[in-house]
């Protein structure tokens, strides 16, 4: 008998779908992702240098991704509740494509308040709040024990205006049970152009635009794994495991490009009894090229990347691109509106590994505290 207690391990899921990413396509796998998960912290994109690329390559990419950075930019403000219920910011919000996430909380713990792009309010918060705040929530789904709340206002409907009563509800509780100021993440994207609109923030909101910072680097001298030989389906039975067992053996190496790992690079000597882990068979030296943003990124700004990333898989006859993006661990939300926890890792992370023929593997990775499903 163990001496050692033993507790129950969180669940958590990866889902892997494959598919065909083409332009008209617009329900493709890799497309819904990307729009449907809002709140995103970082991107990575991960190129091969190949046997034609040099420093002026290098050079161009950087200078791309620089500008795509600059582009892509947020504000960080502080505001209380009620400014959500401003009618010109409302006017803002019924144009789409506004967003904000409350920042510097912890989403299992703290009272957690988020705009999403359909222009619902979400406040997601604990039961001692929502008892004193007076509007109607459902509890969350991922807190049994009814610890936890989730309230949606629909804060771009028509009928949502002053002297309607659920306005006039909603603005005396903002104003009288959830008066503080609390600190923001917001963006508010043209739909049609990707470029940042100006929002009416009031004078005392100490708003600062904040440019989603990019920097590069690249991995010398790894071995790469082919990509080509990726299944267009999973089958069944021994074909199908073999499948599977290649596409995670990608997903397994891309991840320790990602994090800089000297297991992957042809001069490692690492001893098995330290490390077991070795790259997929076949594979050769070269070099990788690794871009990253960080900060408060939109939708519209990783479809604008997947895009890109396919015009460079055609312009450089790169054989294949992958993209990375991680989601705020304390968002309230993950992909289509689902719920989102915390719990030992608050994951909600998807990987694209996009190659020239159009075929594309999307990874989608969840902690255990999620409610999102295919």
């Amino acid at each position: 008998m163990s001496v050692h207690p033993t507790f129950d391990q969180p669940n958590s899921r990866l889902i892997v779908s494959l598919s065909y990413l083409s332009d008209p396509d617009k329900t493709s796998p890799a497309t819904k992702t990307a729009e449907t998960h809002p709140f995103n912290h970082s991107a990575k994109v991960l190129l091969p240098l190949t046997s034609n690329s040099n420093q002026t390559t290098r050079t161009r990419w950087e200078k791309g991704f620089h500008q795509h950075g600059q582009a892509s930019k947020f504000h960080k403000v502080s505001l209380p509740l009620r400014f959500f219920l401003d009618t010109t910011f409302q006017q803002h919000v019924r144009r789409g494509g506004t967003m904000a996430l409350q920042c510097n909380v912890r989403i299992d713990q703290d009272d957690v308040f988020a705009l999403l792009p359909s222009g619902t309010l979400l406040l997601n918060v604990t039961k001692p709040t929502y008892e004193k705040l007076g509007l109607v929530g459902k509890p969350s789904q991922l807190s049994p024990k009814g610890e936890r709340y989730q309230i949606s206002v629909d804060i771009s409907a028509p009928s949502f205006k002053p002297t309607n009563k659920l306005y006039e509800r909603v603005k005396w509780c903002f104003e009288h049970t959830l008066p503080n100021t609390y600190d923001f993440y917001m963006s508010s994207i043209d739909s049609s152009t990707g470029a940042l609109r100006d929002i009416p923030f009031p004078p005392d909101a100490n708003a600062k635009t904040i440019s989603n910072p990019f920097t590069s680097h690249t991995e010398e001298n790894v071995l790469i794994p082919p990509m080509s030989n990726l299944p267009l389906s999973f089958s069944s039975g021994i074909d199908g495991a073999e499948d599977q067992e290649t596409v995670l053996e990608r997903l397994e190496w891309i991840g320790m490009v990602a994090c800089g790992a000297d297991r992957i690079r042809a001069t490692d000597k690492v001893d098995p009894f330290i490390s077991v882990y070795s790259t997929p068979e076949a594979s050769t030296p070269g070099d990788v090229f690794i871009g990253t943003w960080t900060g408060f990124i939109p939708a519209k700004q990783i479809l604008d990347l997947i895009t890109g990333l396919r015009d460079l898989i055609k312009q450089d006859s790169l054989p294949w691109a992958a993209l990375l993006v991680s989601g705020f661990r304390d968002s309230p939300i993950s992909w289509r509106q689902s719920e989102h926890g915390y719990a030992s890792n608050g994951e909600n992370d998807y990987v694209l590994l996009v190659l020239p023929d159009g075929r594309c593997v999307v990874f989608q990775a969840l902690g255990s505290e999620d409610t999102f499903a295919i």
